[in-house]
């Protein structure tokens, strides 16, 4: 979890202990030692920053998140105090300072920076530079400080909008097809009694680093990348209940098309996307039946009720390759699910979800493929014998109330007998009035596609 986080930043941590070096834009050898520095000060900062980032899994309880902070402190603190007592102890002045003293610093710098993300991704190079101050020359749209005060702006209206599921003024500045995502996820958290209030936004920095200046105007793009602190907050509507909270400074990438003179946002996409994991199979699909992908949309919609998610937790599990759209005029879902978020890693225990709303409750429902070994009980459901044996030898049903588990329209033995006819096991869950049909997820698009043509026959049994 360390390593790619690590070298996309080696570059600014070298420019700290460059600093430290005596090096900086005069170059001199003060350069060539503070490369030194750094290398040696990753033996601290490496460790520090994986045991940081371990901490921060504990963030969305705030004691056990104050206790944390303080641990990963003591202990970068212990490790920082030790080296600078060796050093005295050896009595070598460069052994101090070039091999003790980077140390220290690199733990301390690792456990800010794991804990508090301290070092900003956000780099402009020579070539965007370069482009726009050529496209500036022939129009003043592509001025920078022009472009980035209105992004700037731009950023706040939408996390004001966002907060109070405000699409009408989203539709003016928005892509059409951007603002058709948003209208949908807003939708789908709302349909979720969720509110997503984003408070006290403060940019730190903003920086565009692409840009793409065509002869067509309409085919111009830049890509903006901000670093940003905000009260991020997920709250149940219902309850009143705050699922989650974050204060830690984000980066986030905006992209810009042009239309006319305007700017329309025409998506965002976040700093902490884990491409190892971006299902691009999955991401044609979603475009080939209409519907909107996005790699990554945190832990908004993460469902909170039921047995396949008993085991998530916001800010530990993973939802991700997140797809949304209207199927038979039915707002429908699909994603892979990681109860345990590991990060940087394809390997874990990974579900395939599809999701569709229905317009009536039906309870808690959990229709689960028999185990050959343990078939451990549901808490708090009651076990339900079905009419016909063979699907009792293959699947358990589980309910929290038998009459609605008699109007569930998939319980019936043709459906049934398609499920057990794949070669992969499929289970279905019903939470209130949210149907969810769930596989172990798999690296093969056919699996994903059959799991769709399932979801088309559920809904032509519930006559949606």
């Amino acid at each position: 979890m360390v390593g790619p986080f690590f070298l996309d930043q080696f570059s600014l941590i070298l420019d700290e202990f460059a600093r430290a070096g005596g090096g900086g834009s005069g170059g001199g050898s003060g350069s060539g030692e503070g490369g030194v520095l750094a290398i040696i000060g990753a033996i601290g900062y490496a460790p520090m920053y994986g045991l940081a980032r371990l901490l921060r899994l504990g963030q969305y309880n705030k004691p056990v998140w104050l206790l944390l902070q303080v641990a990963g402190w003591v202990i970068a603190g212990l490790i920082a105090a030790a080296l600078v007592v060796a050093s005295v102890i050896t009595g070598s002045f460069t052994a101090g300072f070039y091999f003790f003293f980077p140390i220290a610093v690199g733990a301390v710098l690792g456990m800010g920076s794991g804990l508090y993300s301290w070092f900003s991704k956000l780099k402009q190079s020579k070539k965007v530079i370069s482009a726009l101050r050529a496209a500036e020359k022939s129009d003043y749209n592509w001025n920078e400080k022009k472009l980035q005060s209105y992004t700037e702006g731009i950023f706040y209206k939408f996390q004001k909008d966002w907060s109070e599921f405000n699409t009408e003024s989203m539709g003016r500045y928005l892509s059409p097809n951007y603002q058709n995502h948003i209208n949908l996820m807003l939708h789908a958290l709302n349909g979720a009694h969720r509110v997503n209030k984003m408070l006290n936004v403060k940019i730190k920095k903003s920086m565009i680093v692409a840009v793409t200046d065509s002869d067509d105007n309409d085919q111009d793009t830049f890509l903006i990348g901000v670093s940003a602190h905000a009260n991020d907050q997920l709250i149940d509507t219902r309850s009143g209940k705050m699922l989650y909270q974050d204060k830690n400074v984000f980066t986030e990438y905006w992209r810009f098309i042009r239309r006319g003179n305007d700017w329309l946002l025409d998506g965002v996409e976040q700093s902490t996307n884990n491409y190892s994991k971006t299902r691009t199979d999955i991401q044609t699909f979603a475009r080939q039946n209409s519907m909107y992908y996005s790699p990554d949309w945190g832990w908004l919609l993460l469902p909170a009720d039921g047995y396949l998610f008993s085991n998530g937790k916001f800010g530990v599990s993973d939802i991700n390759n997140h797809t949304i759209g209207f199927v038979n005029n039915v707002l429908t879902q699909a994603y892979t699910y990681e109860p345990i978020h590991v990060k940087n890693t394809v390997s874990a225990d990974q579900y395939l979800v599809m999701q569709t709303n229905v317009p009536k409750s039906y309870g808690r429902i959990l229709v689960k493929r028999r185990s050959r070994f343990i078939n451990w009980p549901v808490a708090g459901l009651k076990k339900i014998q079905m009419e016909w044996g063979e699907f009792n030898a293959m699947y358990d049903v589980y309910a929290s109330d038998m009459e609605k588990v008699t109007s569930f329209e998939l319980l019936n033995p043709a459906f049934m007998a398609h499920l057990r006819d794949l070669p992969f096991e499929v289970n279905i869950e019903v939470v209130d009035s949210i149907v969810y049909i769930f596989t172990k997820a798999s690296a093969d698009i056919s699996t994903y596609k059959a799991l769709y043509d399932i979801l088309l026959k559920a809904h032509k049994e519930m006559k949606l």
